[in-house]
């Protein structure tokens, strides 16, 4: 249940992949633009951004995202969303501000791993399932090695040049979550307590 809510809240996938698109294939375009997008993930040390997240249960949200590569992320909801997520480089932290409630789950178990992870390296721990070309943007849709039911996600970028401007997620119950960025600035310094949660933030223990 945790795992699913931290998909609604992170950052993230509308997985509906086009029959006719270019699935799965290993043409040496696709590899020439994986590795592109794996160039320019790697390239990112800090960013932060505004964002609308939509989900498919029909919930809406904006806010702000920080990223700190390796590892660190936090997605600062405005209110009247009572959620902070936070990845401080090994879990993913989700507070519930509402409920007092702060849980934790391996950083490296979610589909967010994928845009802090210290070398990306898309087919690690995924496989491509598409990679499909618009007009001035690329999209590139991944799904869990050797376990496609466990969930998509689905990284679109402007191109020409590469930047990234919305991820989804798909997580195995079929929810869909979409977060759109707004301006991203990329290289800025960031505070270290951005990535900190107090675990006694409520006064009591928590998983």
């Amino acid at each position: 249940m945790m795992i699913r809510h931290i998909l609604l809240i992170g950052a993230l996938f509308s997985m509906l992949v086009a029959t006719g698109a270019s699935a799965a294939s290993s043409g040496t375009k696709d590899a020439s633009d994986v590795g592109r997008v794996e160039v320019y993930l790697n390239a990112i040390t800090t960013l932060k951004s505004r964002f609308i997240q939509r989900a498919s249960t029909g919930n809406l949200a904006s806010g702000t995202v920080y990223i700190s590569r390796p590892g660190k992320m936090r997605f600062e909801y405005d209110p009247p969303a009572p959620i902070l997520l936070v990845a401080d480089g090994i879990f993913l932290i989700y507070v519930d501000k509402e409920l007092e409630q702060i849980s934790h789950v391996p950083i490296s178990s979610t589909p967010l791993s994928i845009l802090v992870s210290e070398n990306v390296k898309l087919s690690d721990n995924h496989d491509v399932a598409a990679v499909e070309r618009g007009a001035g943007t690329l999209a590139v849709t991944l799904t869990m090695k050797g376990d496609v039911e466990a969930g998509a996600v689905r990284l679109l970028f402007a191109d020409a040049p590469l930047s990234l401007k919305q991820w989804y997620i798909r997580d195995a119950q079929g929810v869909e979550v979409q977060v759109s960025l707004l301006d991203p600035e990329r290289g800025l310094e960031l505070d270290s307590t951005l990535f900190q949660v107090n675990p006694d933030m409520f006064g009591g223990d928590n998983n």
